[in-house]
């Protein structure tokens, strides 16, 4: 049973490393993946009205994926909070989508005072190939996905806007 736990602790360890690639596959502002059956918008904002991707066409879009109870999500948050002039002087949007459920975010956001673009994603992470949190999907600015980082990050550094820039 202790290898078990041992295995699985280290999968779940590994997942969660930097892993940063670019894959083209994943949401586009043209994209079916961004929108469901009757074409609504699987964004939503934090009183519930849809958040359309298309709305940030010639912005690049940072769709960071995170969940409340996942650690390293949390700890990044406040080099994020941090990072928000920098990467809106480099024309990025951040947004931070969470499968939770509005009252879960909302109350995360109350209790930790974090003044970010939280939002609702309605759809399933699977879909999305997203399998380890925080995942953070670049989108350029025609909204289609160019790259992809795995794993927590420093957003304010000046390493993660080498990779950005890296992407273009």
């Amino acid at each position: 049973m202790k290898r078990i736990y041992a295995i699985l602790l280290l999968l779940c360890w590994c997942s969660s490393c930097g892993n940063m690639e670019k894959r083209p596959s994943g949401p586009t502002l043209q994209d079916p993946s961004s929108t469901g059956p009757e074409g609504e918008n699987l964004y939503l904002d934090m009183d519930g009205n849809t958040v359309p991707l298309e709305g940030y066409r010639g912005k690049k879009i940072l769709l960071s994926f995170w969940a409340t109870w996942c650690r390293p999500c949390v700890a990044e948050m406040p080099s994020m909070m941090r990072s928000l002039p920098i990467l809106e002087a480099e024309g990025y949007v951040l947004l931070l989508p969470s499968d939770q459920s509005l009252e879960q975010i909302r109350s995360f956001q109350i209790r930790t005072g974090f003044d970010l673009a939280f939002v609702r994603y309605t759809g399933s992470l699977a879909q999305l190939n997203i399998y380890a949190l925080p995942t953070t999907f670049i989108l350029d600015q025609k909204g289609e996905k160019i790259g992809e980082i795995t794993g927590a990050m420093v957003w304010d550094s000046e390493e993660l806007l080498q990779k950005l820039n890296a992407f273009q």
